[in-house]
């Protein structure tokens, strides 16, 4: 996992945190997800992102340059 890009958007009266992780390697990060603390959602958006929840359940993006 290298490059890693952020936003932040307000969602009910508190700001939230997206965090994009890029990996050159989508299955070796999806692999390593879990052993991070992610946990992997069944539903995945496209071929080049994987969204984990992260132990607090809140979503992040494992994706990669197709």
């Amino acid at each position: 996992m290298g490059r890693a890009r952020r936003q932040e958007a307000a969602a009910v009266g508190r700001r939230t945190l997206h965090l994009d992780v890029g990996a050159d390697d989508l299955a070796a990060g999806t692999a390593r997800a879990p052993a991070e603390g992610a946990t992997l959602a069944e539903h995945q958006p496209q071929d080049d992102v994987r969204v984990p929840p992260d132990p607090s359940g809140h979503p992040f993006c494992l994706w990669t340059e197709a």
